[in-house]
């Protein structure tokens, strides 16, 4: 699903819908500026935490935090190598520092998270922005795996090309068009060519309208005059 424009309090908006239906998000808007920050890929991927308190406890700590922190993700740091692998980041690994990801590796990283989060939702405000052609393709061919519900607010055209629908947010509201944005364009310019002509007959019918407007005055005002001078010849045969 694609929003072609969106603002950012739309974005909040969709986001606190979703999350009061108790659906699991991949990506919280708040947060992106935070994690592009982070300290290393575990932090971007989200993972920190747990396997922070897992490495403790193969330290030898009996902290029952630690234990909570946890939780059932004994495996998160292979599942983490996993999830990179499959998307050809496997070169980088949960210590690599975030300085020195490029930025399309960041939120590629980010991404990937969303696999290990399995989250029913994943929201990305033009997650292209500022890539180059291989980031691009790359982030593409990621989200074409992702299998549960997208929502993508973008103006890039060749990632709006490998959606399956469009949603366009407008002062009139929202509306939605099957298929990519080939057949998103295809559609508004037959809603154009129809709206076009819807207004070039409702022109012609008011200058039609207008038309006969003036006529019948001017047959009236006609009447009125030969009125007028019968009346006059008459007085004068008197």
């Amino acid at each position: 699903m694609i929003l072609t424009a969106a603002p950012s309090t739309s974005l909040a908006e969709i986001h606190a819908v979703l999350a009061e239906k108790n659906q699991r998000l991949g990506f919280d808007p708040a947060d992106w500026s935070r994690l592009l920050g982070s300290n290393g890929v575990a932090t971007l991927a989200g993972v920190a935490p747990a396997l922070t308190a897992l490495r403790r406890i193969a330290a030898g700590s009996t902290t029952q935090a630690d234990f909570d922190a946890v939780g059932n993700d004994w495996d998160v740091e292979s599942r983490l190598q996993q999830v990179l692998h499959a998307h050809r980041l496997g070169h980088l690994s949960a210590d690599t520092p975030a300085h020195t990801l490029s930025g399309g590796e960041s939120m590629r990283v980010a991404l990937a998270a969303a696999w290990l989060s399995e989250a029913d939702f994943l929201i990305l405000d033009e997650p292209t922005n500022h890539l180059d052609g291989a980031s691009r393709q790359a982030m593409t061919d990621q989200l074409r795996q992702w299998p549960r519900g997208l929502l993508v607010i973008s103006h890039d055209r060749e990632l709006l090309a490998t959606m399956t629908r469009i949603v366009e947010l407008s002062s009139l509201g929202l509306r939605s068009y099957g298929g990519n944005y080939a057949a998103y364009a295809d559609a508004k310019a037959v809603e154009q060519a129809s709206a076009q002509q819807t207004l070039a007959h409702q022109r012609h019918e008011r200058r039609r309208d207008t038309q006969a407007m003036h006529e019948a005055e001017e047959r009236q005002a006609r009447r009125a005059a030969r009125g007028g001078q019968q009346g006059k010849d008459a007085n004068q045969a008197k």
